[in-house]
């Protein structure tokens, strides 16, 4: 368990994300990996014209703003948590979340991904599903699941 990829999106637990990761990293003087996928434009990914899917606009100065925006937070995230006892990494990569990720996994020998969880409703997850529920569906890696705050039970936020 060398390379251990978070994929954070700067939601409330990304810093749980970012500090379990840092732990197993340090267990096995590996590499953490924080990954944004810096999502290009506001609007669905695909659309219909003519019973056809096409991408929409983008608009590549807003896509610039956000990476460079996303890259300032990656940064101050490995500042707080750099350590001597292992590497980190950060990456900005502008696309769609779940394929961005899949890819990255493949092409750069990830051991492990480490994601949070949101823990939208059953309707969100039939409708939209979700980027983690699909990461674990898909990896051919090991995926921990680290799950938001408030969708844990209060015992379990009692013993956290």
């Amino acid at each position: 368990m060398k390379t251990i990829l978070a994929p954070v999106d700067f939601s409330d637990i990304t810093e749980v994300i970012v500090e379990e990761a840092c732990k197993m990293a340090k267990a096995f003087r590996g590499k953490v990996i924080l990954l944004n996928v810096a999502i290009p434009s506001p609007y669905p990914t695909e659309y219909i014209i003519e019973g056809g899917f096409v991408p929409p606009p983008v608009d590549s100065a807003s896509v610039r703003e956000q990476t460079e925006k996303s890259e300032k937070l990656l940064h101050e995230l490995a500042g707080k948590w750099q350590s001597d006892e292992y590497e980190m990494e950060i990456r900005v990569i502008g696309g769609e979340p779940v394929p961005v990720i899949l890819d990255f996994c493949e092409n750069n020998g990830v051991d492990m991904i480490m994601m949070g969880s949101h823990g939208h409703g059953a309707l969100y997850h039939l409708l939209l599903g979700g980027v983690s529920e699909k990461i674990l569906h898909r990896a051919t890696c090991p995926v921990m699941i680290i799950r938001s705050e408030h969708h844990k039970l209060p015992e379990q936020r009692a013993s956290a």
